[in-house]
């Protein structure tokens, strides 16, 4: 009976061990890949949940009754209600989440791993002059940009909204 030599054996184990390596190196690419994208989509997802919340409300009242603070980093507004009367609403970034707080006191997270939240009343419709008072604006600009990291890698997602803002 015949077997096997050694060098065949170790032949055969040396290519054996270049096609498993290279699987692992092919799910490793793709594993990475994966969280890379996952990262980006949970971001892009809370950044577009919050922006919707937000302009949606922010629709509703009008230039006058919006307050911009915080060098750009917070509005106040009151949303009218015609039933119960108007109502104070606010957003600011506090430790990487954009807070939503009514009534005063009362927090809500909208969004986690922010690093970016920034509002600008408009005096134009294109955004070009920019004021702090909000009172003789017709737009709204607000901008926020997202971040996470997974595995190592980074996933940013920036948006910009321009809310036009209601007649007085």
């Amino acid at each position: 009976m015949r077997g096997f030599t050694l060098l065949e054996i170790l032949i055969s184990f040396t290519i054996m061990s270049l096609i498993v390596a290279g699987i692992f190196a092919i799910i490793n690419v793709a594993e990475m890949s994966w969280n890379s994208d996952m990262a980006f989509l949970d971001i892009q997802q809370q950044v577009r949940l919050a922006m919707d919340g937000m302009t949606r409300e922010v629709r509703q009242t009008k230039p006058s009754q919006i307050t911009v603070s915080g060098g750009g980093g917070r509005i106040d507004f009151l949303l009218p209600k015609p039933t119960t009367g108007d109502y104070l609403i606010g957003y600011y970034l506090q430790g990487g989440r954009i807070i939503r707080e009514h009534p005063t006191g009362t927090t809500k997270i909208l969004a986690n791993y922010i690093n970016t939240l920034s509002f600008c009343c408009c005096l134009n419709e294109d955004c070009t002059h920019y004021c702090t008072n909000c009172s003789n604006a017709n737009a709204l600009r607000i901008q926020i940009q997202g971040t996470k990291t997974m595995r190592g890698r980074t996933a940013t997602f920036p948006l910009t909204e321009k809310v036009m803002l209601r007649n007085e």
